[in-house]
């Protein structure tokens, strides 16, 4: 009985398909991560043009074997695709760099429309549509890495900006906590997996294993669109009260909305550059390197409605963001170590407060070390 699979079509592909057909997806297929959507979306995008390069941003994750940490290792784990590097949330940057490939070379665009791993900084809607304007014009696909901003909009944030990706990659809480990934678009890309017509093979054990859809089902009919807005109202309360708390206690805090353009908002805030892109004006990578290094500490959050992220800046970042996190745990709150948080169903007004709280009390604590 090695082997056995019900192949027949499930109630989840509907759900997902009803769901986040407003972000463009017109078929689906399931994965058991979000490193394998976003591999074989990719894969999709380069049989369909018939192209090899693919445009990839600054700090970008798209899992295990698509992550574009600044500056970049060159020994990783990346697939060995031929991708480029763009500076994320910069249109002029991305202008330079398309322009220097070949004609009819781009096969993909990839890109999240918040950056989560890369510090939860929001994507510019023009430069979102920039790309998307972009990837028509030049024949590529563009990929919208929903894996984590689906969380963000109902439908998925692509449709909450207008977009219109030819794919998007689901992951996370889309498979109910569960081992989950998918990847969806365009009928006529994803048609290419359609095992009649040979073109793209895509097999897995566990793609479509039974308690990953129950439970993806279970999980998308409880984060409905009350909970969705409810998640994201808390989300932005607590990010401007740690703004008002930084401020408060005379930290050189970023207080500039982060939905802003990190270019334009940020030229003078080389002491808390929380965009991850350099302002202009100052030279090499190498000089802006040796100028951070010589700014005092900081400390702000940047984010986007459940999504959130704490940054240190300046010589003792290392320290401060380990102190940071043994706090927040002596205080019973759990982030990621590198400040990265998004909320849960579970939580209340009440625990935005403790949250608050617990940053006030670090500043009192450790302040020093950020003025």
């Amino acid at each position: 009985m090695s082997h056995v699979a019900w192949v027949e079509p499930c109630l989840f592909r509907t759900t997902i398909t009803k769901r986040f057909s407003p972000s463009g997806v017109e078929l689906v297929r399931f994965t058991n991560s979000g490193t394998e959507a976003s591999t074989m979306a990719v894969a999709a995008a380069l049989a369909f043009t018939n192209r090899k390069k693919i445009l990839v941003f600054t700090s970008g994750y798209h899992g295990g074997t698509m992550s574009f940490p600044s500056p970049l290792n060159s020994i990783n784990a990346n697939l060995p695709h031929e991708f480029v590097l763009a500076p994320y949330n910069d249109v002029e940057g991305t202008k330079r760099v398309l322009s220097s490939l070949p004609k009819d070379s781009l096969a993909a665009i990839v890109v999240e429309g918040v950056h989560g791993s890369g510090g939860c900084i929001v994507g510019n809607p023009f430069f979102l549509h920039f790309l998307n304007a972009t990837a028509r014009e030049l024949g590529a696909v563009l990929i919208m890495d929903e894996v984590m901003t689906s969380r963000l909009a109902y439908h998925g944030l692509s449709a909450k900006l207008a977009l219109k990706p030819d794919l998007i990659t689901l992951g996370k809480w889309v498979g109910g906590g569960m081992t989950f990934g998918a990847f969806g678009g365009r009928k006529d890309i994803m048609s290419m997996f359609d095992p009649r017509t040979g073109v793209l093979g895509h097999s897995g054990t566990f793609n479509n294993n039974v308690i990953t859809m129950a439970a993806g089902c279970c999980g998308l009919d409880i984060y409905d669109e009350h909970e969705v807005e409810r998640l994201n109202a808390m989300g932005e309360d607590l990010l401007q009260r740690i703004q008002i708390v930084l401020v408060e206690a005379g930290v050189r805090a970023f207080k500039a909305d982060s939905k802003a353009d990190p270019i334009s908002s940020q030229r003078s805030e080389l002491e808390c550059p929380f965009s991850g892109i350099l302002p202009a004006g100052f030279g090499s990578e190498k000089t802006a390197e040796s100028l951070r290094r010589r700014q005092k500490n900081s400390m702000g959050v940047t984010g986007q409605g459940s999504m959130l992220h704490i940054h240190f800046y300046g010589p003792s970042t290392i320290t401060l963001k380990a102190l940071f996190w043994h706090h927040m745990l002596d205080c019973g709150i759990y982030i990621a170590q590198r400040g990265f948080m998004a909320l849960n169903l579970e939580l209340t007004n009440r625990n935005v407060d403790e949250f608050e709280e617990a940053v006030r009390a670090f500043l009192i604590r450790y302040g020093d070390a950020l003025r």
